[in-house]
């Protein structure tokens, strides 16, 4: 169910923060829904659940050239 989907993701995430150094993670998806707010709040100030339309607007701007 949700809560061990949101364990897992918890874990990954622990598992990958020391070896990619991000300052910013985004999580979306269709299951980000499904992390439970007590695993949320595990997550840190670096982690942020993010809708989906961030995520295509974001992709669509990444691959943008510039007409310059």
């Amino acid at each position: 169910g949700d809560a061990l989907w949101s364990r897992r993701v918890v874990r990954v995430i622990d598992s990958l923060r020391p070896m990619f150094l991000w300052d910013r993670l985004y999580i979306g998806g269709g299951n980000s829904r499904h992390i439970t707010p007590s695993q949320i709040a595990r997550l840190g100030d670096d982690t942020v659940i993010v809708p989906n339309a961030a995520a295509l607007s974001g992709g669509a701007r990444a691959w943008q050239w510039d007409k310059r």
